[in-house]
């Protein structure tokens, strides 16, 4: 659910959505929550709310592309007639954070295989081909140089 809050809150301004009453704090820039019968408050900055609330894309239309700091979070769509590689970097060469989730989707014809050079890319049966056109996969990352493959995979 995304929460549509006000563009520009004054301070203790208050928004309520679904049972939940935020109050909009200045000096942190940021919405704190309580949830009734909870002795639980969560605070969260107004980019937090934004990086939950949309998925942005990255659409790629070439045979290779290779993941940048920049995808985090992303939806990569990857579109041509011919094989796309898309391939991970090491942590050396981009530092993603641990817990890093970037989505891949298959536009084109061209079947998508996840390369994992330098890395360890850990599947289901060690598949790592996107298994035809639109379908989707989810990395994520849970090491230094360790990547989980997770969705419509093939061999």
């Amino acid at each position: 659910m995304a929460i549509n809050f006000p563009s520009t809150p004054s301070d203790l301004q208050t928004y309520s959505e679904g049972g939940i009453t935020w109050t909009y704090y200045t000096a942190k820039t940021a919405w704190l929550n309580t949830v009734p019968g909870s002795i639980a408050s969560h605070t969260h900055t107004q980019a937090d709310i934004s990086d939950i609330t949309v998925q942005t894309e990255n659409a790629q239309t070439g045979t290779t592309y290779t993941l940048v700091a920049a995808d985090k979070g992303k939806m990569v769509t990857l579109s041509n007639a011919a094989a796309i590689t898309l391939s991970i970097p090491t942590n050396a060469t981009t530092a993603f954070a641990i817990g890093t989730r970037i989505d891949i989707l298959q536009l084109g014809a061209g079947q998508v295989t996840v390369s994992p050079t330098g890395i360890t890319l850990v599947s289901s049966g060690t598949k790592r081909k996107l298994t035809g056109q639109y379908s989707a996969a989810s990395l994520w990352k849970q090491g230094t140089d360790t990547w989980y493959l997770i969705g419509d995979i093939a061999t």
